[in-house]
């Protein structure tokens, strides 16, 4: 469809994400050996194995694996169990709920990109503690763990496939290997928790056709923090521990270790998606040779230097059992969040989340499993996941939101202590604000150190769903006309300016509760807010803050060079914001829960990845007159008058900062003239104000449109309205949480893996 595709929840949050899975049930031989060459090959060393910085420099695109077609060859016919895939197993996974924007989700190849090298020797200490040296020495000494040992050498993995010109042959005998010591090294678990290796085709359920994706090894779980995915598959991102990527040497030779980690970054972001109570997921790259323990949470990736399986084999069965551990914590689990599993069904059925109460003693909270948990896709980043739950004492329901802020980043609840009290504010109940920190998952720079993030756990009020839900145009109208007022009071009182303006930022009271009098909305996610003197922040304006679809001209503009150094964030910058959610909203449905047939042009133009090109075409927008022609019939003439004088408000403020912008005035003279034009800000409040209530007593004075009249209750849309062609991201965050405050504009790229 071309036109603008309905996309907004049911609930508070709500979309859904689906998975499909086939699965490979290799017959694994007991010792596969290579087959037999028919000309020389060169051996893989060690060597042609590392990659160098000027090749991490030039190799930027990423290759999709695929999966070979089986020969007839008779020597190669114990390969025939892999290529052979058994058809039409496709569960969809669980309900877990991501932002819209996950179907525009920035490429795992370019999160991989940013990954960090650490030493192996980091790896090597991480799991010594699992199982005995004793114990793994007696195994590596049975003739049937697969290992030798050598007179004059280390050792070697006699079973593993030698110099493999093919992934699939090689990859079995990895299989047969990992299967091996999981079965007779790792230890047991509680009743129901199981660990053992498998091989499948999962495929990526953001892409439209997924032809040709690979089959991978991964580790399948059951336990508590696991379940089936939602038809009952075997196998899914929802009962995965692990990954373990298999390369062949012709795989690996020359590869940029970004490149070699795009499809354990791909796997370890829809781990993520579908484990909502993950704080890191580590997996394994195995070759012939060597053994890469490859870690992700929310400050990144980080990825060893390749380690020697045969002169290491110790190091490498702890691997392995660590990445496998029936011990949930040790995956990176947060077991503060604990779950029952149905026996029958392989699916959760009740769980509960502890944290702290109002003064600070412990509390469990019951999980509302009917209702799924959002998630924000992407691995680095804040990671924001809001639980469902039931108040122990009152039986309200409420929210508990996790998210992971920049360690030097002033936490949300300071912001939402300041705003108890004020009506369209989301009101905090308690929070926690140290629950984990990501530098106790990854070891000690000697340089430095990636940005440090600390997860925050808040518990708010319940409140309705965003104000793309709306039913009617007044209702819609009454509520963004409370929510800037709800901003206004918030700045004037306690100081605090949002700075990410939004739909999903903007919800409606819960429509289910008969205790609130009063504003009609409620702004929420106060992740990005700054403290403020006469409307105007410390910061400066930056594109990497906020959502792409409502993000001011001045803050796409802040990378332009021209612009630099940008101005401060101003409440203007939040007024701009509520005029681009009007003109998304009024633009882009034609009637309550349908979008337009066909997307008005500039929407999908401010929705453009390119920060220079958003902010011209939302000038372009905002000093045309304004399409009259473009108004859905709907929302009638009391909203097109509102829209249109709005327009014109914030076309007199974009015309004003440009002039100033371009006036070739020293940076303090422009501050100077930009903080004149703040001291209306009680006029530009009251000056909207007073349009939006106008337009209400507008609309009740002509009565409902026609649609409202003859309308019978409609099913809640289910996602928002977003431009077509894929080109729309702005749903939620285009820059997917980046914190431009700590930040830098560009990391340093290593030739490493990962996001």
């Amino acid at each position: 469809m071309r036109g603008i595709t309905p996309i907004s929840p049911a609930y508070r949050y709500q979309t859904r994400s689906r998975t499909q899975a086939t699965l490979a049930v290799p017959v694994v031989p007991p010792n596969p050996e290579a087959p037999n060459r028919t000309r020389t090959q060169k051996r893989v060393t060690t060597n042609q194995i590392k990659t160098t910085r000027s090749q991490a420099k030039t190799e930027r695109h990423l290759p999709a694996p695929r999966i070979r077609k089986p020969r007839t060859n008779r020597r190669r016919q114990h390969h025939a169990s892999l290529a052979t895939i058994q058809p039409a197993l496709q569960p969809q996974h669980g309900p877990v709920v991501v932002t819209p924007s996950v179907m525009e989700r920035k490429d795992p190849g370019e999160a991989a990109s940013d990954a960090h090298t650490v030493d192996a020797e980091w790896a090597a200490s991480l799991y010594r503690d699992l199982v005995p040296t004793t114990t793994i020495d007696s195994f590596l000494d049975d003739r049937a763990s697969g290992f030798r040992r050598g007179r004059k050498c280390a050792g070697r993995w006699t079973t593993l496939v030698r110099n493999p010109r093919r992934s699939d042959g090689f990859q079995l005998s990895v299989f047969a290997l990992i299967s091996n010591i999981i079965t007779k090294l790792c230890p047991p678990g509680a009743a129901g928790v199981i660990r053992e290796a498998t091989i499948a085709q999962l495929a990526d359920p953001t892409q439209a056709s997924n032809e040709g994706a690979a089959a991978d090894i991964f580790i399948r779980a059951a336990g508590p923090s696991f379940e089936l995915p939602l038809d009952g598959g075997p196998v899914g991102y929802s009962n995965i521990a692990s990954v373990i990527d298999v390369k062949a040497g012709p795989n690996v030779l020359g590869k940029l270790d970004a490149t070699l980690i795009a499809g354990v970054t791909a796997h370890s972001e829809h781990i993520f998606t579908h484990q909502p109570n993950r704080n890191f997921v580590r997996s394994l790259i195995i070759t012939e040779s060597n053994v890469r323990l490859v870690h992700f949470d929310r400050s990144g990736a980080y990825v060893t230097s390749p380690i020697n399986i045969h002169e290491h084999p110790t190091t490498f069965v702890q691997l392995v059992l660590g990445v496998a551990s029936t011990d949930e914590d040790t995956l990176g689990l947060d077991t503060t969040v604990q779950w029952v599993t149905n026996p029958t069904t392989g699916r959760k059925s009740s769980g509960t989340v502890k944290t702290v109460d109002d003064r600070g003693r412990d509390t469990v909270y019951e999980l509302r499993v009917d209702v799924p948990p959002f998630v924000r896709p992407s691995i680095a980043g804040r990671g924001t996941t809001c639980w469902h739950a039931v108040h122990p004492i009152t039986g309200k329901k409420v929210i508990i939101k996790d998210a992971w802020r920049t360690a030097d980043q002033t936490p949300e609840s300071e912001y939402l202590t300041a705003a108890r009290g004020i009506d369209g504010i989301v009101q905090m109940l308690s929070y926690q604000d140290f629950c984990a920190q990501t530098k106790d998952f990854w070891p000690k720079y000697r340089s430095k150190s990636p940005c440090n993030r600390v997860k925050l756990r808040i518990v708010e009020e319940f409140y309705g769903s965003n104000v793309s839900d709306f039913t009617t145009a007044a209702q819609f109208v009454a509520a963004l006309k409370d929510a800037i007022s709800a901003h206004a009071e918030l700045l004037r009182k306690r100081r605090v300016l949002h700075r990410d303006i939004s739909i999903q930022n903007i919800l409606f009271m819960d429509m289910d509760s008969n205790d609130h009098e009063g504003r009609r909305s409620v702004l929420i996610d106060f992740d990005m807010a700054v403290w403020v003197s006469q409307g105007i922040s410390t910061n400066v304006v930056d594109a990497r803050k906020g959502t792409r679809m409502y993000q001011s001209i001045a803050a796409l503009r802040s990378t332009d060079s021209n612009n630099q150094p940008p101005p401060l964030h101003t409440y203007l910058d939040d007024l701009e914001s509520f005029f681009y959610v009007a003109c998304h909203i009024m633009f882009g449905f034609s009637e309550p829960g349908e979008s337009v047939p066909r997307t008005p042009p500039f929407l999908v133009d401010w929705d453009t990845p390119r920060e220079r090109d958003a902010a011209a075409h939302k000038e372009c927008f905002v000093r045309d007159p304004f399409p009259s022609r473009s108004f859905p019939p709907f929302w009638g003439n009391a909203c097109e008058t509102l829209l249109s004088k709005f327009h014109d408000f914030v076309r007199d403020i974009i015309i004003e900062k440009s002039r100033i912008r371009n006036a070739g005035l020293s940076v303090e003279e422009r501050d100077r003239e930009l903080q004149d034009m703040m001291s209306d800000m009680d006029a530009h409040y009251a000056r909207l104000d007073e349009l939006f209530q106008k337009a209400l007593q507008d609309m009740e004075v002509q009565g409902p449109s026609t649609e409202d009249r003859t309308r019978t209750p409609i099913p809640k849309p289910t996602s928002l309205p977003r431009p077509a062609d894929g080109v729309g991201r702005g749903l939620k965050r285009y820059s997917d949480e980046l914190d431009a405050e700590v930040t830098p504009r560009k990391r340093h790229r290593t030739n490493v893996d990962h996001p």
